[in-house]
């Protein structure tokens, strides 16, 4: 990314007043060396969300592929599920022209239908060695570390419906001091084949880029990440909005009505597949808290919390027992009021699709008949 360019506000288009732009698409930002995007998936159908994304310029799928073109000496990335064919015929073809490519995966998607997925085996058929967690819990991250440089992370498998059809947030952040947070981490999987509880080595636990912005790194299992969100949590002032896919922590959900009962302004939207017995929802509910079910037929996939409208809380990590003591996890607490303005965006965007989008029809997903494990995806 040209260090100049990122450092200019971009707006390409005009945000109407429930955050969405004049021909209803989410706009990419790019605030200082952070750049935000969300998947354009704001309508009722699944069809729909995929037609709206893939002809949207601005949806995440663009930027990777871009980010990984460009890329000139390293791609190191971890996710749980890598299935579209036109990011992993990328990635092979950086691997190609030279660049030096490790990949780390769950070992529940190295296969469909008892065969090795097809993705798969054109990665490795290319000459990459791909790693896998080999246990029960998941390795839940979605990460890419560039040329030791740049960091994507956020809610977004590499797969088609994860791309197109759910509502996923990414972020890509230029800063060798995070990269190597997260190089780190990845080192300790790819390397050393440790997948379990651990120390976490961090270097720099807090970045401050040049314009101010702070950034803190958590990784999971037993990273000490809800003990932060629980403090985050405990010091707000005004506000707090949350999007979550999977919301079953007990902690979290009784510090944010503790925070309510003292006039602080507390709201979430639900992905409806996740409202189970396990889900913390209807708790809240009772407790007089605005919570909201997702307007989308596919899955609200994110995993994000607004706190004082200037501290953003995003990564692979649900708000449950599993992403804090079991999963690998990633996540990122920055503090930036405009970062944290394009995140509220995209909650008043999700908000009205709440409120408007009405009558979904089931959703053929694993994620919609599995409950028992909240993080499964």
């Amino acid at each position: 990314m040209n260090t100049k360019l990122s450092k200019i506000l971009i707006i390409t288009l005009l945000i109407s007043s429930c955050g969405k732009s004049s021909n209803n698409q989410p706009i990419m930002i790019t605030k200082s060396d952070i750049t935000v995007l969300f998947n354009n998936a704001y309508k009722a159908l699944a069809t729909d969300n995929e037609l709206m994304g893939k002809k949207d310029p601005n949806n995440p799928d663009k930027k990777f592929l871009s980010i990984v073109k460009d890329s000139e000496k390293t791609i190191d990335g971890s996710f749980y599920d890598i299935e579209n064919m036109d990011f992993t015929n990328a990635i092979v073809a950086a691997k190609k022209r030279g660049v030096k490519v490790r990949l780390i995966t769950d070992s529940s998607n190295m296969k469909k239908d008892g065969d090795i997925r097809p993705s798969i085996k054109l990665l490795k058929d290319s000459g990459i060695d791909i790693k896998e967690d080999k246990r029960s819990a998941s390795m839940h991250h979605k990460f890419m570390i560039i040329d030791d440089k740049s960091l994507w992370t956020g809610s977004m498998n590499l797969t088609t419906n994860s791309i197109f059809q759910h509502n996923n947030d990414s972020i890509l952040i230029e800063s060798d001091k995070l990269a190597a947070n997260y190089k780190a981490e990845f080192n300790r999987m790819y390397e050393k084949g440790n997948f379990n509880p651990n120390p976490h080595e961090i270097p720099n636990p807090e970045i401050k880029m040049t314009d101010g912005t702070i950034i803190q790194t958590f990784f999971s299992p037993e990273g000490k990440t809800e003990l932060e969100i629980l403090k985050k949590i405990n010091q707000s002032k005004k506000n707090i909005k949350f999007m979550a896919f999977a919301f079953t922590s007990k902690s979290i959900s009784e510090a944010m009505i503790n925070k309510s009962k003292q006039k602080i302004a507390v709201e979430g939207i639900f992905d409806s597949c996740q409202i189970s017995k396990y889900s913390v929802y209807n708790n809240l509910k009772s407790n007089k808290i605005n919570v909201y079910k997702d307007g989308n037929q596919a899955l609200l996939h994110e995993k994000i919390m607004i706190i004082d409208d200037e501290t953003v809380i995003t990564g692979s990590y649900n708000f449950s027992n599993n992403a804090e003591h079991n999963n690998n996890e990633n996540t990122l607490i920055v503090k930036s009021k405009e970062v944290a303005n394009q995140y509220i965006k995209e909650y008043e965007r999700l908000k009205f699709a709440s409120l408007n989008n009405k009558d979904l029809p089931p959703y053929d997903h694993p994620a919609c008949k599995n409950t028992s494990n909240p993080d499964s995806d």
